[in-house]
């Protein structure tokens, strides 16, 4: 395996993307008991300071049998953290870029955990300024439990947040990611709304039954191809998948 290298942006060793990725796609992961007990604890504590992320949390569970680290997406913590973070096998997160330059992305490669924001601006308090939760559409969300704020992110766009609570110095939101791993929201560009509709439309209505396996297949990439070419690699993908659960 090819060893961490030296981030010249920022302290600390980070991955390059294809060691990083090689690591993310094995099937033989190790047992990370240190960086979930460390994330389950920070989880914790922030819900004793978020009477809102508390409440959703024990619904998850009495409701659906899940836990609120399962619908995690990432958690804000001080960079006075990173070294505890990096001892539990976080590393920086090379497609884990942040709107602002005092904020740093961490992963986990070995292990399916929230990502976590390093903030030098954050004080130290023994809990995380923020926990936001991944959610498949802001706009359901926002009708199923009722919220007056607006989200920050226009629709169509790669990433959407939107507050739930902000409570004693935290904040505790829900994200909408389509295709992208960083925290940085874009505006739309000329065109994207009708280019994605287009490419749902192919995905949505191309034919799937064949006589022929081969020739299925045939087509199926003929239409990725088309997709990727409307919407570049990440959002095709993206939009493939989700009308493949709608499907």
């Amino acid at each position: 395996m090819t060893p961490a290298k030296t981030d010249s942006t920022g302290p600390g060793p980070v991955e390059n993307h294809r060691t990083a990725g090689m690591r993310e796609q094995r099937f033989d992961w190790p047992l990370c008991y240190e960086a979930e007990e460390l994330v389950l604890n920070q989880i914790e504590a922030f819900c004793a300071h978020n009477s809102a992320a508390a409440q959703m949390s024990e619904r998850m569970r009495s409701e659906t049998g899940t836990l609120l680290i399962d619908g995690t997406d990432h958690l804000v913590l001080p960079a006075r953290a990173e070294a505890t973070l990096r001892k539990a096998g976080y590393i920086r997160d090379p497609l884990g870029d942040t709107p602002v330059s005092s904020q740093t992305g961490l992963w986990h490669p070995d292990a399916m955990l929230p990502r976590v924001i390093l903030d030098a601006t954050v004080p130290a308090n023994g809990f995380p300024s923020s926990l936001a939760i991944r959610v498949e559409s802001i706009s359901d969300f926002i009708a199923a439990h009722h919220l007056a704020a607006e989200p920050e992110g226009e629709p169509f766009t790669r990433f959407r947040r939107i507050p739930i609570s902000l409570e004693n110095g935290t904040r505790f939101e829900a994200i909408e990611r389509s295709g992208y791993r960083g925290y940085s929201v874009e505006a739309s560009a000329t065109g994207r709304v009708e280019a994605w509709r287009e490419a749902q439309r192919l995905w949505k209505t191309r034919r799937r039954t064949f006589d022929d396996d081969a020739e299925g297949f045939k087509q199926a990439h003929m239409f990725l191809d088309r997709v990727i070419g409307l919407m570049g690699r990440d959002l095709a993908y993206h939009i493939m998948f989700t009308e493949e659960r709608a499907y």
